[in-house]
């Protein structure tokens, strides 16, 4: 597979990561490795942008407008909320999905 097609292969995964509403940052995983492969590439192509990062409960607070204390409480009902060995983040992207679908 050539380097075009499989940054096309990465680009429909991550699409359909977001589609299907994946709660980890797959979508930004796939869009990462996309952009290596592209740069890869030396197509002369512009750099993908870099892929959302993952937020503490501070930082999702924050943009709610709620306490840290009400994120953690709700973390389980969150579609963006990300675990990783034993620590709790939310998915950037996922939150601004959510907060657009929500309003």
């Amino acid at each position: 597979m050539i380097p075009a097609q499989l940054v096309a292969d990465l680009e429909r995964r991550a699409t359909e990561a977001e589609r299907i509403g994946a709660t980890a940052p797959v979508a930004a995983i796939y869009r990462a490795l996309a952009a290596e492969v592209a740069s890869l590439n030396g197509n002369g192509a512009p750099p993908a942008p870099p892929p959302d990062h993952l937020l503490t409960a501070q930082e999702v607070a924050q943009r709610l407008g709620a306490s840290k204390r009400y994120v953690y409480a709700h973390a389980a009902d969150f579609p963006f909320t990300v675990r990783l060995n034993g620590l709790v983040r939310f998915d950037a992207a996922g939150l601004r999905r959510w907060i657009e679908r929500s309003a």
